[in-house]
């Protein structure tokens, strides 16, 4: 122990021996060095060490709403809250799809309860009334857990501005904004008496502004903002509201069928990930850990390469896409 503090006396001796310049260089090293580690060490602990909180909004009689579930992530969102014990609810506009999802989730888990809540978004966005409606259906469950899945894209993603019809603009704003804000704000008097948990599904388009997206990157990016404040909205009244928003990046699903790898999951995958999230204490994170790096590693970027970079990879997506409609 002795050796220890004179090796430290040392170390500061010596420090105090150096120039100026030298000491600020060392002074900023050690705190880049020291932010850097803290990031990795936040980074392990969010995606490998802690355990999910998602228990505590269980019990027996729980129920979890998950919009656009008939397929892709909401789908797997309702298998694996299946899994976990929840009873759920599935939202699309299609019924077929939606009672076969039913039958399939049922097959695996027939412990649980599954309902179905038929509702359009393009139609029902701006339809206080058919909101109302279909929120009454769902008075007499114990509603625990909204996530707020719906979402998406038109027949193009990469769409220029000024190429927008009138009613393409309205629904990307409809399925990406004011849907998830009127459906919570109708359910939030339940779930204020706590405690329960609001996850909000994102894109890290709401991080990397690109070419192309204008419409879609800023309705993304109004969910990231609006989900933010009402986390924060939540401590600040003293409600046991848990408001997550989670960002997603490329995710390989029937609609999207993109090769699996390491930075593209299945749909499962994306939303166990998502799920183990809960209870992380903060309003925005992640799901997955490989898109978290992979934004990371564009975020850090020079702005000049980062933009450049940008420019050309969705260049390249875009002719692609208008390969893919011509063929």
């Amino acid at each position: 122990m002795e050796s220890i503090i004179n090796i430290f006396r040392t170390s500061l001796t010596v420090f105090g021996q150096q120039p100026l310049m030298w000491k600020l260089l060392a002074t900023v090293g050690a705190i880049w060095t020291g932010n850097i580690l803290a990031n990795i060490g936040t980074f392990t602990w969010l995606h490998f060490l802690r355990r999910s909180s998602l228990a505590r909004y269980k019990s027996k009689s729980s129920w979890a709403l998950i919009t656009g579930s008939s397929d892709g992530i909401g789908k797997a969102f309702a298998h694996e809250l299946c899994h976990r014990g929840f009873n759920v609810v599935l939202h699309g506009r299609n019924e077929k799809k939606l009672e076969n999802v039913r039958a399939e989730i049922l097959n695996e888990h027939p412990a649980q309860e599954v309902r179905i809540l038929l509702l359009d978004v393009a139609e029902s966005a701006g339809d206080h009334a058919r909101l109302d409606e279909a929120v009454d259906q769902l008075e007499d469950i114990d509603l625990k857990v909204l996530i707020n899945n719906v979402g998406g894209v038109a027949k193009r993603l990469w769409i220029p501005l000024q190429d927008y019809s009138d009613d393409d603009a309205r629904l990307f704003l409809d399925m990406n904004c004011r849907f998830q804000t009127e459906l919570t704000r109708r359910l939030l008097p339940r779930f204020i008496n706590g405690p329960s948990l609001i996850m909000n599904i994102g894109s890290f388009v709401s991080e990397l502004p690109a070419p192309y997206i204008s419409v879609f990157g800023g309705a993304k990016a109004f969910g990231k903002a609006w989900s933010r404040s009402l986390h924060f909205e939540m401590l600040a009244e003293g409600h046991d509201v848990e408001v997550l928003q989670v960002q997603v990046g490329m995710v390989s699903t029937p609609n999207e069928p993109r090769p699996e790898s390491l930075f593209v999951p299945n749909a499962l995958r994306m939303a166990q990930s998502s799920l183990d999230k809960v209870g992380c204490g903060r309003s925005v994170v992640f799901g997955y850990w490989p898109h978290q790096l992979h934004c990371s590693l564009l975020i850090d970027l020079p702005g000049l390469l980062r933009d450049r970079l940008l420019m050309r990879i969705v260049k390249g997506l875009k002719e692609q896409e208008e390969r893919d409609l011509k063929s």
